[in-house]
């Protein structure tokens, strides 16, 4: 089993072991965060949202309650279960949703589709050459002045854990999860690379950071 396989492993015993983690730590769901706040009063009834590592649903939920179609995939089945249940629990209707087990380079993304794509924390934990290929993916799955809002640690992040191990192309494993952060400037940079603008930043403690980024198709 090499680290990416572990790593998921990892995920997924965490969600059986643990269940709806992120309901205890975020008890008021990311709404504590500005970007999803940012998003929120854009979203509109009938828009098209796609979050990737979408967990026990909680960032993806405030949507769905203003009428926004939300897909979401994960690779574990254990917080697909959780989020489904979450969902229909707040009344949401169960075609307003579709929930896959997948991986981030499973997914087939569509063309030109989603209003929004939300990654909270999922890219983080696959390599550079990945995720390049993610980032590119959500920028052609997003229609013309998409959102995409990302938000991960920084690098500064794995200063504060312990016993983390280096492997090759910028990738550490630090509690049985793979990591492969960079700065902030380092994902700008990135991100236009790939022909996003970037519209906001957040930064927060412990090295957390968000970028809410647009695609601009006529100019690339």
């Amino acid at each position: 089993m090499d680290d990416e396989d572990a790593s998921y492993e990892s995920w997924m015993r965490t969600y059986r072991e643990k269940g709806d983690l992120w309901k205890s730590k975020y008890p008021n769901g990311y709404l504590e965060f500005k970007g999803i706040n940012t998003l929120l009063v854009r979203a509109r009834s009938g828009m098209k949202l796609l979050e990737v590592g979408i967990g026990t649903g909680e960032a993806a939920l405030p949507f769905l309650k203003k009428g926004v179609s939300v897909v979401g995939i994960d690779i574990s089945k254990d917080a697909l279960d959780i989020c489904e249940s979450k969902f229909l629990s707040e009344g949401i209707s169960p075609e307003s949703f579709h929930l896959v087990q997948s991986s981030i380079q499973e997914y087939q993304f569509p063309e030109c589709y989603y209003d929004i794509i939300i990654d909270y924390y999922a890219s983080q934990h696959i390599s550079k050459s990945k995720q390049d290929s993610f980032y590119r993916s959500v920028y052609q799955s997003l229609v013309e002045r998409g959102h995409f809002l990302i938000g991960q640690y920084s690098s500064d992040y794995l200063g504060m854990q312990k016993n983390v191990m280096a492997r090759n192309g910028g990738v550490f494993v630090a509690n049985g999860k793979i990591f492969c952060l960079v700065t902030l400037d380092e994902m700008i940079k990135r991100l236009t690379g790939f022909c996003f603008n970037i519209e906001t930043t957040h930064s927060y403690q412990r090295g957390f950071y968000e970028i809410i980024a647009i695609t601009n198709h006529r100019t690339c």
